[in-house]
């Protein structure tokens, strides 16, 4: 596994139910992964949605380390902001809990 010490992902998630999987599954195909990856729950309601956080939160086979912030809704700006904020290397990725980034991503916007 090849890690970027100096990127971290976030990834903003507000009733994204299990599309949310794309995204952080996107971020673990990378040829270059993040050192991190944030999930934002901006005040998710939906029970599904709940349960597939939970349930990222918990799978260990995400070799990433992973972190998931919950915080009341305040909309996406402010979710990607708090996202940043928690962060702590040079270059942070922000991703959509819909988004689906191709494997050389990181990578190549790290060079």
């Amino acid at each position: 596994m090849n890690i970027n010490n100096d990127v971290e992902a976030v990834i903003t998630s507000f009733n994204q139910k299990s599309m949310i999987y794309e995204a952080v599954h996107s971020l673990c195909n990378q040829t270059m992964q993040p050192k991190r990856i944030i999930i934002v729950d901006d005040g998710t309601t939906d029970e599904m949605s709940i349960r597939v956080l939970n349930e990222i939160e918990a799978d260990h086979k995400i070799e990433i380390p992973l972190l998931i912030v919950r915080q009341s809704n305040g909309g996406v700006s402010a979710a990607r902001n708090t996202g940043i904020r928690t962060a702590e290397a040079a270059l942070i990725v922000v991703l959509d809990g819909d988004d689906n980034l191709e494997p050389s991503f990181v990578e190549e916007v790290s060079k």
